[in-house]
């Protein structure tokens, strides 16, 4: 009996560990192991076991958004017919700048079922963003990757199923010593958009077009 308590407590103390600063070195779950006792092994392996009782259900990084230059967050409500929530969800989550997506139950007074958290450098670039995926997810379009062409190294693509945008800026903005991405591209970035029609796409260029986002290819 005094044995199960003794674990329990140790697991309490490495989920403490967890959520409070991530040792930034070669040897993390070492570091994180030494400052309650055990060993790098023990440590890994309760967490490994933790993991399989459902105990963490999930791990991951947080990032602070307003040191790598996000002061601008937008948090916006979507109609959506309950039919497409799953698909436009998905589709809405691989932008690069959105980074919760999530479904909500609605309400007799309310008539939203769908929320995103867009991250900009400023409250028009969220507008923007928010006007951009409203027309290319209305019209039944997908985006598949982003585009910004660099003054040094030309275009640079980024697959939205693997990395982010955000990581493309993070790495120029090192490179260039550069306080925004605008600096660096002209403002400008494009996407590849995938839609089930011809009809579909032409819909979403007159949108985008509507609203300035579209310019003469160079």
């Amino acid at each position: 009996m005094t044995e199960e308590i003794e674990i329990e407590e140790i697991d309490k103390k490495i989920v403490r560990l967890l959520q409070g600063e991530f040792p930034l070195v070669a040897e993390p779950y070492k570091e994180l192991a030494a400052e309650i006792g055990i060993t790098e092994e023990e440590l890994l392996a309760r967490i490994s076991a933790m993991r399989e009782d459902k105990k963490i259900r999930k791990m991951g990084a947080v990032l602070r958004h307003r040191e790598v230059g996000f002061t601008a967050n937008s948090l916006c409500v979507w109609n959506v017919p309950d039919a497409r929530v799953d698909e436009v969800a998905l589709r809405m989550a691989e932008h690069p700048r959105v980074s919760h997506c999530y479904d909500r139950n609605r309400e007799a007074d309310w008539k939203y079922n769908l929320y995103t958290m867009i991250h900009g450098y400023s409250r028009e670039e969220c507008e923007n963003i928010a006007a951009e995926l409203a027309v290319i997810i209305n019209e039944g379009g997908a985006v598949l990757d982003t585009s910004i062409e660099h003054r040094l190294y030309g275009q640079i693509t980024v697959d939205l199923h693997l990395h982010s945008r955000a990581e493309v800026e993070a790495f120029l903005r090192r490179l260039e010593n550069s306080s925004a991405l605008s600096e660096l591209t002209n403002g400008w970035h494009t996407h590849t958009v995938e839609a089930n029609s011809e009809a579909a796409l032409d819909a979403i260029a007159a949108g985008l077009d509507r609203l300035g986002f579209l310019r003469e290819a160079q």
